[in-house]
């Protein structure tokens, strides 16, 4: 309180004066006093003119043609406020572009999509600009994501391919043709369709899910079917089942801190 007096003591006193003077015009005014009225009334908006002084860019007279300064610094942040939304939205559409730029031909380029991602926050940042782009990161880490995983996944599809087929292979070897006991013969293919089969769409689960922990989980199911069911041993790669439990973790751990280790997984291909 001691503070804003300090401050703006001149302000408080002038409209003070000036609600005076405004009292007294119009106890002049009742009166039938025009004249008295008319020169308090004026001293009374010379003292709220002087009190309000400060908030005024120009003031060219009597005219009253005058510009306050909280009137342009508002059209100022709304301007501000418009091109923030602008430049955000040039900042997301220039950052997903590259990300999907040259996919499917040289591949991605991750290191570079993450420094231009920091470039473009830290100018934001520098320009005094509040944007937020944790969106344009989430749909990023997808693709990031994706773009890891999509080549660890074969190294473990690979194998279990593989184990399927020798599955097949041994149920045709027990029950050769013609087909003598139709019920065993049932059973044993319902055991081999327990198989997990190969993972469609890696993308759409990579948008709502932990991809890496999806793919270790299928392998390992895929694993205990095929051990339990066919006597058949898959021995997966154990860097490869490493990697997809790096990026799992690190996936859980909440919004993804891009690493080094992780960037060198995206560029493994």
């Amino acid at each position: 309180m001691w503070k804003f007096i300090k401050t703006n003591w001149q302000q408080a006193f002038f409209a003070l004066v000036g609600l005076a003077f405004l009292t007294f015009s119009f106890r002049q005014l009742v009166m039938g006093d025009i004249a008295g009225s008319s020169a308090t009334f004026a001293m009374s908006f010379f003292s709220f003119f002087y009190s309000n002084i400060a908030r005024f860019k120009r003031f060219k007279g009597l005219g009253f043609e005058a510009e306050l300064w909280d009137d342009k610094k508002k059209e100022a942040e709304d301007l501000i406020k418009r091109l923030n939304t602008i430049t955000s939205s040039f900042s997301k559409e220039i950052l997903l572009g590259k990300v999907k730029q040259n996919r499917f031909t040289s591949g991605p380029e991750w290191k570079n999509h993450w420094k231009l991602f920091d470039e473009l926050k830290g100018a934001h940042e520098d320009l005094g600009q509040t944007i937020d782009l944790s969106e344009t990161k989430r749909q990023m880490d997808v693709y990031f994501i994706f773009d890891i995983t999509s080549e660890l996944y074969p190294k473990l599809g690979d194998a279990v391919s593989i184990a399927r087929v020798d599955a097949e292979r041994k149920i045709k070897r027990e029950f050769p043709e013609p087909i003598q006991n139709a019920a065993e013969y049932g059973a044993r293919r319902q055991q081999l369709r327990e198989i997990p089969e190969n993972i469609k769409d890696l993308f759409s689960i990579a948008e709502k899910d932990d991809l890496a922990r999806y793919i270790i989980d299928w392998g390992l199911k895929a694993k205990n079917v095929l051990e339990q069911n066919f006597d058949i041993t898959i021995e997966f790669d154990e860097k490869t089942l490493n990697d997809l439990q790096y990026v799992s973790e690190e996936y859980q751990k909440g919004p993804l801190q891009v690493s080094d280790r992780l960037i060198e997984l995206s560029e493994s291909r």
